[in-house]
């Protein structure tokens, strides 16, 4: 069996590209994502997908704290 649309109903690729209601669309997450992004220089931003939509994103900074000579840290 071809796993490349060739052999599904046209009614399948209909539905397929079908935006249910109240869900976003790619360029409406890849703008979210790149807006966690923005500015981001330590830390991770996790994407959870529930049945193949992107349902949450999170952005986790980390701030690192530069050592000084003497031990003592300072922020930056």
């Amino acid at each position: 069996m071809s796993h490349d649309g060739a052999d599904r109903t046209a009614a399948d690729r209909a539905g397929q590209d079908r935006v249910p209601e109240g869900r976003q669309n790619a360029q409406t997450v890849l703008a979210e994502i790149q807006s966690a992004l923005q500015g981001l220089r330590y830390g991770q931003v996790v994407i959870v997908v529930q049945d193949g939509v992107v349902v949450q994103i999170d952005r986790i900074e980390r701030r690192r704290l530069a050592r000084r000579a003497n031990g003592a840290t300072e922020s930056g």
